[in-house]
């Protein structure tokens, strides 16, 4: 082999080492929401993906930080199994559901629980996160 193939070569093997060390044990690319809450400012203002179960207007899950940020009435809860969030409900508001497994209606008890995948902006109110676009 000749020694630029066998540089290009190894090359490619670091950085393939270094990409999938980011990876966590979830689908590679999602944020956790615990991370989201433990590092609030960081976020600010990124877009990220979460997996999650869509928790409407609350249910029958464990949320130990209910002190969450809300701008409406109407924002719906994501949850994992690191914390939970609001998601603003309102339309054009930074929220792209890239996966539901039930409907997202807040108030129906039989869509809780339901897989959800979104991509969001995560904004701050008071200097607590939300996922979407705040005024």
């Amino acid at each position: 082999m000749k020694k630029e193939y066998y540089i290009v070569f190894l090359f490619l093997v670091v950085a393939s080492m270094i990409l999938l060390s980011g990876c966590t044990q979830e689908t590679a690319g999602t944020t956790k929401l615990g991370d989201i809450i433990s590092n609030s400012s960081f976020y600010n203002g990124k877009t990220v993906i979460i997996d999650g179960k869509f928790g409407g207007w609350g249910g029958d899950f464990d949320c130990s930080n209910w002190d969450m940020a809300m701008y409406t009435k109407s924002d719906s809860i994501i949850y994992d199994d690191t914390g939970c969030l609001y998601m603003v409900a309102r339309g054009s508001s930074g929220i792209e559901v890239l996966y539901k497994e039930k409907e997202l209606y807040p108030m129906d008890q039989s869509n809780l629980g339901g897989n959800i995948k979104i991509k969001a902006v995560v904004s701050l109110i008071d200097g607590k996160p939300i996922l979407g676009k705040v005024d």
